[in-house]
């Protein structure tokens, strides 16, 4: 099938051309057709499934549902109608990652990594005039600004209204470039594309939602809310804080109320600190004494949390 039709629907899927040797782990025989066949109009339900009944041998709701789920199309509205439309290369392999992974592990290391690189830059593109706002001092919205302590992410939960849900990391399931926990982003409601919508992710208790928020901090996972969610990433797979290294918007976006202040008179020189931090501001000398730059620190409070001896505090 890789003939014309087969280049159009990679080309209408937003495939950079050196992944099209990928597509066919990620996206089925008849999900490139119907890209194929779609492109970028948004269709109604009713205009999605007749396309199904006559062009393929499947049951037109179950592929529907099958695709969505998948995000291999979306959902929008038109004049107050329901529609759909095809998504693109960059949405399908997140959620492939995220909730395929065994399907992602398969596919060569080498090409893992090529397509972080490229679904980060991708990613750095989206955001960046939003980012340079923030940089700027405008008020503006955007996923994951603010660092929080444990104690606010808890006060977050106990004050929300929406149905909250589990879902795993879609940052290291992508990246990959460590072990910490992986199922531990916590998801409020279920709009219109959110995974939940799509009949991904686990419904849990604010107690539970909690508890996953207490034991991320022990793993050294930095809370950063936002207004759909509440994410637990580290300085290694996180897609904002990597796109932010890159934006130079430390201290704009992701921001910290918060700068940390260490006492080495307290401090044991454990090394807990400097096994936690996730960007080498608390680190071990030859003389396995422990240091702190404070220039490398965003003050995303984990180590004064988590410190022994109380030698990490935090202020305003």
């Amino acid at each position: 099938m890789q003939g014309k039709e087969w280049v159009q629907a990679m080309a209408g899927f937003e495939v950079p051309e050196r992944f099209y040797h990928l597509a066919p782990a990620m996206l089925t025989k008849d999900e490139i057709k119907l890209i194929g066949l779609v492109g970028k109009e948004e269709l109604s339900h009713h205009e999605f499934s007749q396309i199904i009944k006559s062009d393929f041998n499947v049951n037109a709701e179950a592929f529907l549902l099958a695709c969505y789920r998948r995000a291999v199309i979306r959902k929008t509205e038109k004049d107050g109608i329901l529609c759909y439309g095809i998504t693109d290369f960059y949405t399908r392999m997140s959620y492939f990652a995220q909730y395929e992974p065994e399907k992602w592990y398969g596919i060569p290391a080498a090409d893992r990594k090529e397509l972080d690189e490229w679904c980060l830059a991708e990613y750095v593109e989206r955001i960046k005039d939003t980012v340079v706002k923030k940089i700027n001092g405008e008020t503006v919205s955007l996923h994951n600004s603010h660092l929080m302590t444990l104690k606010e992410a808890q006060a977050m939960i106990d004050h929300l209204e929406q149905v909250i849900y589990l879902q795993p990391c879609n940052c290291k399931a992508i990246a990959l470039n460590c072990e910490k926990p992986r199922n531990v982003c916590i998801q409020f409601g279920c709009g219109m594309n959110s995974p939940a919508d799509r009949g991904w992710g686990e419904k849990i208790t604010k107690e539970k939602a909690k508890e996953i928020l207490a034991q991320a901090n022990k793993s050294g996972l930095m809370h950063t809310g936002e207004d759909e969610a509440l994410c637990n990433c580290d300085g290694c797979c996180c897609y904002p804080f990597r796109a932010a290294e890159k934006l130079g918007s430390k201290g704009k976006w992701p921001d910290s109320g918060y700068q940390v202040d260490w006492d080495p008179d307290r401090c044991s020189h454990c090394g807990k600190c400097t096994r936690m931090c996730n960007f080498g501001a608390f680190y071990m000398t030859a003389d396995k004494k422990v240091k702190f730059d404070k220039a490398r620190c965003w003050g995303c409070s984990i180590c004064a949390e988590n410190c022994p001896k109380g030698a990490i505090g935090l202020s305003k």
